[in-house]
């Protein structure tokens, strides 16, 4: 396996929650090109780390509090303001001050990036 398919495997696993916390799915991609060892070894340690962090935990946890089908009625239904809403926002807040902090340049939508 690649160094740049160990990557796309991990992104593929946290993909999803990466989503529903609102990181745009144009940002979880790898840029197109050639990429040094290194600064894939950076990366893959960086997405692992996140994979690993209290944030995402914490995300996972409030997100068990409720089947799934429940948080889906509550966009379905246009529900808003309920605690565990809020317990998610927040915790989605922290996972996209994370998912931009000391992002590696390779992922698309870096702050660095020209369109």
């Amino acid at each position: 396996m690649t160094a740049i398919e160990s990557i796309n495997q991990l992104l593929d696993e946290i993909r999803p929650l990466l989503i529903m916390a609102g990181v745009p799915e144009k940002c979880i991609k790898i840029k197109k090109g050639k990429h040094r060892i290194d600064a894939c070894s950076r990366a893959f340690d960086w997405l692992h780390e996140l994979k690993l962090s209290t944030e995402f935990a914490y995300y996972n946890r409030i997100r068990a509090l409720l089947p799934e089908s429940t948080w889906n009625k509550y966009v379905l239904f246009e529900i808003e303001d309920l605690r565990e809403q809020k317990l998610l926002k927040k915790a989605s807040r922290a996972i996209m001050k994370r998912w931009t902090t000391k992002r590696p340049a390779m992922f698309k939508g870096h702050k660095n990036e020209k369109n």
